[in-house]
């Protein structure tokens, strides 16, 4: 009993920010603050690539330089959860839980996440840094969000779960191992997820799926930053969903350029490529020229003749003023000039059949958003606007195991593809108090029996019968085709901080979600309460 007693207290001792002296992530519980100067008054500072590195915000002329979190008490607690070991290793030790449980009003069913893990961080000088992340969970899933794990056969979020009627139990292992060779180049290797761009959602690359090995360069010089991420995943196959055959694997090589080109302008460049590690039911060797960390993919991928899934992509961030920004992101998954100006025509001239309009091999996303910090003056609030659209198709790929996923989940937009989304977050802080409000609301094209209409990655895309899949239709293709789904979730939570300056809170809220088909609607309401460590983005 004194032990569990010991293990709660470090927990509200721990400092706000403990576990992050080698890495922070993108959850967003704690970091109003921190985010609003990363984004509005840091010049130099990259703020679309996660997980920032703590030496990075707290070093230099960088942003929170008075703000960085350290164990100022001296109080037995506090030493046994952040120490220095000597004048060149510093130690950090932070429990992780959560228990959320939660009541289906409608359809008087439970809903609650708990989970309990620890988490080591260790960094020498500052040089070398060590992140691990220990974490076991038993979440019984609402009806909307068992529909995906059924399907899947995932817990949406971390990735593969066990379980039946509802409840299923999860692993959310990470470790981050950190090199600074100098001033200008990084090393990262480990077991996590990254996240790309300055929205709540990312066309790019997000971290609301599994975590995955990879390993990472970075290197920063003048106004530019540019990273390379190589990424191992496992893919999906109708005949194995749970990929319980190590060898179902595939490859991805990441290479993002982040320019300040001025005190307002970010401008960002993406590429991707994503391949099978078999070819003929046999392993095969990955091509090494995607394995060059500084050419483009397009180029390569015409020369070789290889049939991996290229994705480009360009992105900005404009700050209006001191605490606003607008940002974007404009994926090319494939695409025909020519049958893009035939679309254009088609929205000028919507009445003309001549007009051979929504050519399925184009493929394109694109977000658009605005981040609006102290709005009028109002210290604490924050307001996000943000919208992301998907045509049909992108994101998947004539073979399954060059989509854009892993573990049954996608690596841009939870959603799939063949959708409109829409979402609206408010956030205010008061001393120890902090309440969020979110609205998403998105229409989505799902399928009907024989027919493949595009929101669906995981099934092959093309337009001739290969033997395993549903040929789609060149022509007239467009977002929110096949059977309509319009969803709108509310969430609202508030949260108080046990101890100022402690990441340990106490909150209360209720969500509801309006599901509208062509003939019927669904509707839930959910309310939850509970304990947690606020480390976990439950939202994306």
């Amino acid at each position: 009993m004194r032990k569990w007693m010991l293990l709660f207290a470090v927990s509200i001792y721990s400092p706000m920010v403990s576990g992050q002296i080698a890495s922070i992530s993108t959850d967003e519980a704690w970091d109003m603050k921190l985010s609003t100067q990363v984004h509005c008054d840091c010049r130099d500072f990259h703020s679309s690539i996660f997980p920032y590195h703590f030496d990075e915000l707290f070093s230099g002329e960088r942003v929170l330089e008075n703000e960085a979190p350290s164990c100022k008490t001296k109080s037995f607690l506090c030493k046994i959860s952040h120490f220095r070991l000597d004048s060149s290793n510093e130690v950090m030790v932070s429990p992780l839980f959560e228990y959320s449980p939660g009541r289906s009003v409608y359809s008087v069913t439970n809903a609650t996440n708990s989970g309990l893990g620890a988490l080591y961080q260790h960094k020498y000088r500052n040089s070398l840094a060590l992140k691990l992340q220990l974490y076991s969970g038993y979440n019984i899933l609402p009806w909307f969000t068992r529909e995906t794990h059924d399907s899947l056969g995932i817990v949406p979020g971390y990735g593969f779960g066990s379980g039946a009627g509802g409840g299923y139990s999860f692993h959310d292992n990470q470790i981050y191992f950190d090199y600074k060779l100098n001033t200008y180049f990084r090393f990262s290797t480990g077991y996590g997820k990254h996240f790309v761009g300055d929205g709540f959602r990312s066309i790019f690359l997000s971290d609301q799926g599994a975590s995955y090995p990879f390993f990472r360069i970075e290197t920063k010089f003048w106004k530019i930053k540019y990273m390379v991420l190589y990424s191992w995943l496992k893919t999906y196959t109708p005949e194995n969903k749970l990929i319980a055959d190590p060898d179902v694997r595939k490859y991805s090589v990441t290479h993002y350029l982040s320019f300040n080109a001025s005190k307002r302008w970010n401008i960002n460049l993406f590429e991707a490529v994503v391949g099978s590690g078999l070819r003929n039911q046999e392993r095969s060797n990955i091509d090494m020229n995607f394995y060059n960390p500084v050419i483009f993919f397009r180029p390569v991928d015409f020369g070789i003749g290889s049939p991996s899934n290229i994705l480009l992509g360009a992105g900005f961030k404009y700050k209006l003023e001191k605490s606003s920004v607008i940002y974007g992101q404009l994926l090319l998954d494939d695409f025909y000039l020519s049958d893009l100006k035939e679309d254009m025509k088609h929205v000028l001239h919507p009445n003309d059949s001549t007009i051979l309009w929504g050519h399925w091999f184009n493929k394109q996303a694109a977000q658009i958003g605005v981040l609006v910090s102290n709005p009028g003056g109002l210290e604490g609030f924050r307001i996000r606007a943000e919208a992301n659209f998907a045509r049909p198709y992108t994101w998947s790929h004539k073979t399954t195991d060059r989509n854009y996923s892993h573990q049954n989940q996608a690596l841009a937009h939870p959603l799939g593809s063949n959708f409109a989304e829409y979402i609206v977050h408010l956030s205010f802080y008061h001393n120890q108090w902090k309440l969020d409000a979110m609205l998403i609301s998105a229409t989505t094209g799902l399928d009907l029996p024989g027919f493949h209409n595009g929101g669906n990655i995981f099934q092959p895309s093309f337009d001739d019968y290969m033997g395993n899949n549903i040929p789609v239709k060149w022509y007239g293709n467009y977002i929110g085709q096949g059977v309509r789904k319009k969803t709108c979730d509310i969430d609202i939570r508030l949260a108080y901080q046990i101890i100022k300056g402690r990441r340990f809170h106490l909150f209360a809220g209720l969500h509801t979600r309006t599901e509208n088909y062509q003939s019927f609607s669904h509707n839930y309401l959910i309310i939850r309460a509970g304990i947690t460590t606020s480390l976990f983005n439950h939202a994306r």
